[in-house]
Formats: C-alpha cells, structure tokens, sequence
C-alpha cells in the first residue's frame, strides 16, 4: 500500500511508487532470464553468456546459473545464496571444478549481491530486515541483515524514480586473503514485466586501483513473479 512507504526515504518512495508495486501482490518468488557477457579479467575479450536465476523472498534466497563459452571450452557456474550462506562453484567441461568457494566472505558478497537484485522484485525493499537511510535526494543507503550477516548499499535513482545504479564496498573473492574492493551494478535501459518496471539492460564493475574491471553485461529476457515452476529446461 501507499501507506508502508510514507517511512521511506523520499528517492525510495519515488522508484517503488514508479515500479508501480502499490496495489499489486508482493514478490514471494521470481525467477529470470538474462543474456550478456562474461570475463574473468580486464584484458579478456567478453564471451557470450546465458544465465537463470531463481530467487525467494521470505527466507531470502538465490541460485543463479550461467553458461558459457570461453576459449574453446563450454563452463557452467553456479552462484547461490541459502539458509544465510553463499557458495560458488564453476565447473570446466561439466567435469573440472575451477572455482569451488564459500565461507565468510563469500556469505556477505551472495547477500549483497541479493540486496542490488531485489530492484528486479521491489517489493522486496520492505523487508522487515532491510534499513534504508537518506543519503541524498537521489540515492538511500540500505542495510540488510541476515542470519548474522550484514550487506550494506548505496542505491541511485534518476529523476524519473528509475534505479540507475548500486555501490557497494564486497569482498572479491574469498579466504583470508580476500580484500574488499568498491563494486558498482549500473542500470541503462528499463522494461516493464507483468506490470513491475525493472532495469533490464546493465552491467557490473569492480573499482580496482589499477582502475575499472566490468565484468559482466547482463540483459533481462524474461521476468516473472510468483511463478514459481522451473523453466522448461528443467535447469
């Protein structure tokens, strides 16, 4: 209702209020379509990428499966967040496990990277665990805590009350050694789907100190929520 967003910050209330989720049911599961493009490092060339993704609302939750093709070689990655835990998993030619992480700081990164995604499901930013704060008149701080984790994010909207994009300070990688590092999901182009105005074309950059690495290109193909069946490919 109108009502649960008067404590808002007002850039807050503005992108719900343009969303358009007043009226509408909340988001309890989604699930999700992308293409785009993938690389591992700022001098790769991107390889096309197709991903899908799963989310529930209430515990929080995630999957998310990419495929691809880099240098002559088919990978599949997975990208999970579940019962307040991350994991990472890329596998080489369905058979060699080349990156299989989780612990402390792969849990904050899959809840942060939960928090920037819930702009695809907006209802989700009245979770009871989610604090926004004011930062200025087109951007919120939001605080989220979970199961004893807390992801923190600078939120930016345009004068439309569109999301144009999310900083954030994540841990890249993980183990002991991994350093935090700023992480920005930027927004450029909108669509609408079953009625929710979502950012559907973007991309994701780590701000390093030899400068940018945009790692991933992503563009929504299909949104739904409340549906919660697999797609047809049974992935």
């Amino acid at each position: 209702t109108a009502a649960e967003l008067a404590s808002l910050p007002p850039p807050v209330q503005a992108w719900l209020s343009a969303a358009g989720i007043v009226g509408r049911s909340r988001a309890a599961s989604v699930r999700l379509q992308q293409s785009g493009g993938l690389r591992t490092s700022p001098t790769q060339a991107f390889s096309d990428a197709q991903a899908i993704q799963y989310f529930t609302v209430d515990p929080p939750g995630f999957v998310w499966r990419v495929e691809l093709t880099m240098m002559g070689l088919p990978i599949v990655g997975r990208d999970k967040y579940a019962d307040g835990h991350g994991s990472m998993r890329i596998v080489l030619a369905g058979l060699l496990p080349i990156v299989d992480a989780s612990g402390e700081q792969i849990d904050q990164g899959t809840l942060l990277r939960y928090l920037s995604e819930l702009v695809w499901f907006p209802s989700a930013a009245l979770h009871p665990q989610i604090r926004w704060e004011p930062v200025d008149a087109h951007s919120a701080r939001a605080t989220f805590t979970h199961r004893g984790v807390q992801a923190s994010a600078v939120f930016s909207f345009d004068d439309r009350g569109r999301f144009v994009g999310m900083t954030a300070q994540r841990f890249m990688g993980g183990g002991a050694d991994a350093k935090q590092h700023p992480w920005v999901v930027s927004a450029s182009e909108w669509q609408t789907f079953d009625g929710i105005q979502v950012p559907s074309r973007g991309e994701v950059t780590w701000k390093l100190p030899d400068g940018d690495f945009t790692y991933y290109r992503w563009q929504l193909s299909d949104l739904a929520i409340n549906q919660p069946q697999l797609y047809p490919s049974g992935r």
